[in-house]
């Protein structure tokens, strides 16, 4: 553990040859806490800032407009494949 602590190295304990556990230290671990925290919050005031942009508009033509998106993208991927035949 002081390798970990002192030297800052990293370790993955496998089993059956797969990865199971890191060993990080501690000051790594809190670097992570923190951006997925931080990340989290920018993802929530996203959400809350989109639904305070489109809190007149209904569910159906949400629903709509989300549709046109998903063909729009689907076209646009089957128009790349064939690019590339």
């Amino acid at each position: 553990m002081n390798e970990v602590s002192i030297k800052e190295d990293e370790y993955i304990i496998e089993r059956a040859g797969k990865p199971l556990v890191a060993v990080i230290p501690i000051s790594a671990y809190t670097k992570y806490k923190k951006e997925v925290t931080e990340a989290k919050n920018r993802f929530f005031q996203f959400v809350d800032e989109v639904r305070e942009q489109n809190k007149d508009v209904t569910t159906e033509i949400i629903g709509q407009e989300i549709d046109e998106a998903v063909q729009a993208i689907r076209k646009k991927i089957v128009s790349l494949n064939h690019r590339y035949d």
